[in-house]
């Protein structure tokens, strides 16, 4: 489903809404793109619906364009090989929704992965993560649910599933703050669950990496 305001010509899409639906990117190859392009839209809702496979679910602006007000609510996440959610924008609310497993390099079942961004580009500002369940990565797939940067970040009220590694596999982490500019950040009343072998602990919060 695409959104986008690619032309920058007329109107950009306002208050669209998708509802109810599955969208699946045709298995585990990973050829498609974005199941769900939201670049240069304003005030979208997208909410009890489906995703599955995919390299992205959703993809908000471009590198110096914007994406705002936009609501993901009550929707399950699986199988995509880069992100659920990339790309945000301004004024994001992501509540109530359920993220598994990712796609591995070889399609398989992988590790764990909710939000990114374009690396030191596309910041987020005022994303909201609300009430979300995150969970069943693959032991020793690694993986990061949240990599953040950007201004106002809200963690709250969400179960952070773990896995763990070994002595030469990677254990998963929660969220990463990256060093691009994060400020205003605010994490509580989460719970995070499965501590890791001691070879490879999980991670909760990880400061100050690119």
């Amino acid at each position: 489903m695409d959104f986008r305001n690619v032309t920058g010509i007329g109107y950009d899409t306002q208050h669209g809404t998708i509802e109810e639906c599955l969208l699946h990117g045709g298995g585990a190859s990973g050829v498609v793109y974005s199941l769900v392009g939201l670049d240069a839209s304003l005030s979208m809702r997208i909410k009890d619906s489906i995703f599955y496979y995919a390299q992205r679910a959703i993809t908000g602006m471009a590198p110096g364009s914007y994406c705002n007000r936009v609501i993901i609510e009550g929707c399950l996440f699986q199988y995509q090989s880069v992100a659920p959610i990339f790309n945000s924008g301004e004024s994001w609310l992501v509540q109530n929704n359920v993220f598994e497993l990712m796609l591995n390099g070889s399609g398989g079942d992988g590790g764990v992965g909710a939000y990114a961004h374009t690396v030191n580009d596309c910041p987020g500002h005022g994303v909201s993560f609300i009430g979300n369940w995150f969970g069943d990565g693959v032991e020793g797939q690694g993986g990061t649910w949240i990599k953040w940067s950007g201004t106002g970040l809200v963690v709250k009220g969400n179960l952070f599933g773990m896995t763990g590694g070994t002595s030469t596999a990677t254990a998963a982490t929660a969220i990463e703050l990256t060093n691009n500019g994060v400020v205003g950040v605010r994490i509580s009343e989460n719970i995070w669950y499965r501590a890791g072998t001691a070879a490879t602990p999980t991670i909760a919060i990880q400061f100050g990496t690119t």
